[in-house]
């Protein structure tokens, strides 16, 4: 395993999978980069900054005022689309922290997706646009904060909280984020077997949503929502 690594104020792209591959770390510091074209495997999930962890988790990772834009994953030949290509994806992971990093230009995927097996994750002061959704958590995902996020022009939701099957996810907040021009729902719950835990959305501003502002399964939802325009 690596440790206490730092990368800082680099331009990388043209990059075939991911820009930045975390992998079985500790302590590592991603700040200051620009991130660009990267992806293109087929149904491989491409990234800007990937966490991906076998056996071991990686925990303390900063991941803070990167520029991220132009990242592709190419959908397998039998699907629609893929939905797994993303600024930040995060697997495994515990005690990180995401912040004031800008996120665009992710066609068929996420800002910042947080995907099985995370804990105690925060995502804070990101601005995140053009992409299909700007942050999702699923699958074991425990102690997630989202907060003081500029969210806009988004093709489905701005947040969204899944639980699948035998997942749960729980203790989930959702907090003083601005969200506008959403195809879909600004913030959006789902669960299969209503493993929602424990999680609630307070005090975001939600404009220009097609669907209803906010919605969910076991949420706690006590938000400001307003139908005018909120300029950036």
């Amino acid at each position: 395993n690596s440790s206490h690594i730092v990368l800082d104020s680099l331009d990388i792209f043209n990059s075939y999978h991911w820009g930045v591959r975390v992998y079985n770390c500790d302590s590592i510091f991603v700040k200051n980069n620009k991130i660009h074209y990267c992806g293109g495997v087929v149904g491989d999930n491409g990234a800007g900054i990937g966490i991906y962890n076998t056996y071991v988790y990686s925990s303390n990772i900063f991941l803070k005022n990167n520029l991220i834009w132009s990242i592709y994953d190419l959908p397998m030949a039998d699907s629609v689309g893929s939905l797994n290509a993303g600024g930040i994806n995060s697997y495994e992971c515990h005690g990180c922290e995401f912040d004031s990093n800008t996120v665009f230009d992710v066609p068929n995927g996420y800002g910042v997706m947080i995907k099985e097996d995370n804990s105690d994750i925060k995502a804070r002061w990101n601005e995140i646009y053009d992409v299909r959704y700007g942050l999702y958590t699923v699958t074991n995902a425990e102690n997630i904060e989202f907060s003081f996020n500029k969210l806009y022009d988004l093709d489905w939701n701005g947040i969204k909280i899944w639980s699948s099957w035998a997942d749960s996810v729980y203790i989930v907040n959702v907090f003083n984020n601005t969200i506008l021009r959403t195809g879909m729902e600004g913030i959006y719950s789902y669960s299969n077997t209503y493993r929602i835990r424990a999680c609630s959305t307070f005090n975001n501003i939600v404009v220009e949503s097609n669907l209803d502002y906010t919605r969910g399964d076991n949420l706690c939802i006590n938000d400001l929502v307003r139908k005018a325009d909120i300029w950036f």
